[in-house]
């Protein structure tokens, strides 16, 4: 009878390691899919991160835009702006008078014998600088 119960502790002593075995295979292959899977996915992953850092910058570029836009719409609310804006468009205050100071005219103009003024041409001018010369 003690025969056999050697017998039968081997066997359990080989399963225990046949399961330990294949406990551990099982782990590994899981392990390896899971290396596999984070290889494939990182260059994604790599772009993703790219295009994050891209869309914070426009966010702080928005929102810089959106305090710019608050400062102003502050300044427009102010008397002070529209006043200056009305003036630019000529509007004055009742009792002023309005002086307009006009660009100086940049074409050349020649008085004729009669009063009216005309412009000068290519020709012309080439003409007046040929004769004084």
């Amino acid at each position: 009878m003690i025969a056999k119960y050697k017998k039968i502790k081997r066997r359990q002593f080989g399963q225990k390691n046949l399961t330990r075995t294949l406990i551990v295979l099982l782990f590994l292959s899981i392990a390896g899919f899971l290396v596999v899977a984070n290889l494939r996915i990182r260059p994604h992953w790599l772009e993703l991160e790219k295009k994050l850092a891209e869309l914070k910058k426009q966010a702080e570029i928005l929102q810089e835009k959106n305090e710019a836009l608050k400062a102003g719409l502050q300044q427009t609310q102010s008397d002070v702006y529209w006043e200056a804006r009305l003036r630019e468009q000529g509007y004055i205050k009742p009792g002023e008078q309005a002086i307009v100071i006009y660009p100086e005219e940049t074409k050349e103009e020649v008085k004729n014998t009669e009063g009216t003024t005309t412009e000068k041409n290519f020709w012309q001018d080439w003409l007046n600088w040929f004769w004084q010369h």
